[in-house]
Parts: structure tokens; sequence; C-alpha cells
């Protein structure tokens, strides 16, 4: 099933078509093929004065989750037994959690949820994507205070969790 929506400054085309590994975006710019073996994609192609032709595609819960859960494991591979919170947020997998942005964040916050009195280092990113730091200084270096900060940031600001 293909749907299109045309405006003046964008064109959001919704592809939902299993087993199909090769797309095409079409925008002011020519045509892009995608390759995905994702079983529903929703490609959304900007022309704004301001941007270039931009594709995001945005996976399905179960990709993306999917994704979040393999990066937390090499992490904690890459991690190894340091307790530097510095060299943990360095690493690699941590980074490409930071990379996947506001979709993450849900993740993280049940990820901090689930862990209760044992909360991992997952503040850096939570920072970093939002952009926000509910914690007050005094707290700084508690995660269990820290984890439950956060959990109520997430309430707050409309995570169901």
């Amino acid at each position: 099933m293909v749907s299109e929506l045309n405006s003046s400054d964008s064109t959001a085309i919704s592809i939902v078509q299993p087993g199909v590994p090769t797309l095409l975006a079409t925008g002011s710019s020519g045509t892009r093929k995608l390759d995905s073996r994702q079983s529903h994609l929703r490609i959304i192609v900007s022309c704004s004065p301001f941007l270039k032709d931009t594709v995001t595609l945005q996976r399905s819960k179960g990709a993306l989750l999917e994704k979040f859960e393999r990066l937390v494991k090499h992490w904690h591979v890459q991690r190894g037994v340091s307790s530097s919170v510095t060299q943990g947020a360095l690493c690699p997998a941590y980074q490409s959690i930071i990379g996947m942005g506001s979709p993450a964040v849900p993740l993280l916050l049940r990820r901090l949820k689930s862990e209760r009195d044992d909360p991992d280092q997952w503040f850096w990113a939570l920072n970093a994507i939002t952009g926000c730091q509910p914690v007050p200084e005094e707290d700084l270096g508690n995660f269990v205070k820290m984890a439950c900060h956060w959990l109520n940031w997430g309430r707050q600001n409309g995570y169901d969790l």
C-alpha cells in the first residue's frame, strides 16, 4: 500500500509492503533509492527553502526496540567492567544509542524503570538527547535518585512508563 500527501513545501510517502527490499523516494533533487529490510517505513521528503531534501526513515517500534537492545548488549561488552561514566558514554554503541535521538528516550526510561535499585548509566544519553537535566546537583552521582528524577521527568513529559 502506498499513500502520498503533497503540500507546497513537502512530500510525504508512506509505504507498507512486507518483503520489498528496495523503495524509491522522490523529491526536488530527484529520486533516491532506499535499501530497507523493514516491513514498514514512513518516508518524509522535506523541500523547504532552509533544507535540501531530507529523507527520514521511521522504523516500526519492533525494529527500533531490536536495534536498541542490540546496542545495549554491545555497549555492555564494549565498556566491560569499567565504572567510568565518561568511558562508558564514549563507547561506540552508547554513542549509537544517543544517535537514535528522541525515539530512544522512552526505551531508555523504560530501561531505567526496569533496573530498579541498580540503574545503569543512561543519564548521559538522556541528557544528550533531550537537552534536559532534571536531577538536582545534590543528587548527582546517586544513580537511584537520578533514575527517580528522570522517571518523574518522563511522566511529567507524557512518556508512558
